[in-house]
C-alpha cells in the first residue's frame, strides 16, 4: 500500500514537472520527414528529453503520416503556422509538432493517433532540386545522392541492420574476452567488393584450424539470430522490399570447405601432414559466397623459410615475421569476417556499394594529356 501510494505521489511529481505528459492524455512531440524514415531516438532526445520512456515506446508504433498532414495543413489555414499549404506538402518536409497520443476516433488500420496541437517547427525543401519523391527510386540512382538516401526507407532500414550487426559483433568479441576491427583498401571494384570495406580480424593463441572454424560459425550464428531478434520489424520490410528470402537464408545451413591447396592460399599457412594442401577454410552462404576466410597459421620456423623461398618472397623484408616464430611461438589461429558482406546478407542486397554509406572507389585513369 505504501509502494503504490509513494508511485503514485511521483506520478504526480513528474506530471507536474512535465505538462506535456498528462496521465489520462499524454502529450508528445512527433518528428517526421515526409517519403522518408521516423527520425532516431538521439534527435528527439535532444529535442524533448523530459520525455517517460513509457510515451518514446509509442513513437515505434505511430503510422500516422497521412493524418499528421491533414492536421498540419487544418492548422495552417488557422494562421496558426506561418507558411503556406504548398511549403508543406512536398516530399522531404521536416515537421516537429506537439500534440495528444490517444486511440483513433474511427475504425482504420492505425492502432494509435496523434491529434496535433501545436506545429512547433517546419523545415521546407527546395522541391525543384530536392532529389528524392514519393516514387521508389532505383538504388544504384540513389548511390549519386549517399547523403540523402538514408531519408528512404529502403536505404534507413539497411542503416539500422547495419547499426544492429555492429553491436552485435562488439557483444560476441567482448563476450569472449577479445575483438579487433581492421580497415582494407583495395584496387578491386565488383558487386561484393568496393575500394574500402570493413574486415572483422579475429587470431586466437593456443588454437588449431578446428578450434578457428568453431569459432567462425558460432559467431556467424550470433549475428543472424541478433539480426532476426533485433530487427524484426526492419527485416519485415526488407523482406517485402528486397528479397523474399532473406530471413529463410539466415537461418539456413552454412558450408564450411577446408583444407585448400598450398598454391592458392598465402605463405603463412600451415602446412598439413599431406605437403600438398594447408590447414585452411571458408564460410560460405546461399546468394553471398564467401562470408568468412580463416586459416592456421605456420609456427614452425623451419616450414615458414621454406614456404617463403617457394613464394620467391624476400628474406630479408620478412626477418621481422620470423622473428615471430623464433621468439616464443604457439599454435594460433584465426579468420577474417567481411563486415559489409554479412550487411549484404541480412538485408538481402545485392551490391556493396548500396551497403556501405560512403562507399568509396578508385578514380578511373583520366586520358587528359598535361600540359607543356
Amino acid at each position: 500500500m505504501m509502494d503504490s501510494q509513494k508511485m503514485e505521489s511521483q506520478e504526480k511529481r513528474e506530471v507536474k514537472r512535465e505538462p506535456l505528459a498528462v496521465a489520462s492524455k499524454p502529450h508528445a512531440v512527433y518528428h517526421r520527414v515526409f517519403g522518408g524514415s521516423v527520425s532516431s531516438s538521439s534527435i528527439r532526445e535532444k529535442l524533448e528529453p523530459s520525455i517517460p520512456n513509457h510515451l518514446r515506446l509509442l513513437y515505434s508504433i505511430c503510422k500516422l503520416m497521412m493524418a499528421l498532414v491533414f492536421q498540419v495543413l487544418r492548422l495552417i489555414d488557422s494562421d496558426i503556422v506561418p507558411v503556406s499549404a504548398s511549403q508543406v506538402l512536398p516530399t522531404g518536409t521536416c515537421v516537429l509538432v506537439q500534440g495528444v497520443l490517444e486511440k483513433p476516433s474511427t475504425h482504420g488500420k492505425q492502432t494509435i493517433e496523434l491529434k496535433v496541437e501545436k506545429v512547433l517547427y517546419i523545415g521546407t525543401v527546395e522541391s525543384d532540386t530536392y532529389p528524392l519523391s514519393r516514387k521508389k527510386i532505383p538504388l544504384d540512382s540513389l548511390r549519386d545522392f549517399s547523403h540523402i538516401r538514408p531519408r528512404t526507407t529502403t536505404v534507413a532500414s539497411v542503416s539500422r541492420i547495419r547499426s544492429a550487426l555492429d553491436i552485435a559483433i562488439h557483444t560476441f568479441f567482448q563476450n569472449h574476452s577479445f575483438y579487433m576491427c581492421k580497415f582494407r583498401a583495395e584496387k578491386t571494384v565488383y558487386l561484393k567488393q568496393v575500394a574500402e570495406m570493413w574486415i572483422v580480424e579475429v587470431e586466437m593463441a593456443f588454437t588449431q584450424l578446428k578450434d578457428s572454424m568453431k569459432c567462425a560459425e558460432d559467431c556467424f550464428k550470433f549475428l543472424c539470430r541478433w539480426i532476426l531478434d533485433n530487427c524484426s520489424q526492419d527485416m519485415k520490410f526488407v523482406s517485402k522490399r528486397i528479397d523474399k528470402t532473406v530471413v529463410h537464408r539466415l537461418e539456413y545451413d552454412i558450408n564450411d570447405y577446408y583444407d585448400f591447396p598450398k598454391a592458392v592460399k598465402p605463405f603463412y599457412v600451415r602446412m598439413n601432414d599431406d605437403e600438398k594442401t594447408v590447414a585452411a577454410f571458408d564460410l560460405v552462404v546461399p546468394k553471398i559466397g564467401r562470408v568468412i576466410t580463416g586459416s592456421q597459421s605456420e609456427e614452425r620456423l623451419g616450414m615458414l623459410t621454406t614456404r617463403i623461398k617457394e613464394f620467391d618472397l624476400s628474406r630479408d623484408q620478412y626477418e621481422w615475421y620470423q622473428d615471430l616464430r623464433r621468439h616464443g611461438t604457439v599454435k594460433h589461429s584465426g579468420f577474417s569476417l567481411g563486415f559489409d558482406l554479412m550487411v549484404l546478407l541480412t538485408t538481402g542486397l545485392t551490391d556493396v556499394r548500396d551497403a556501405i554509406p560512403f562507399h568509396e572507389v578508385m578514380a578511373k585513369p583520366t586520358t587528359k594529356k598535361e600540359p607543356p
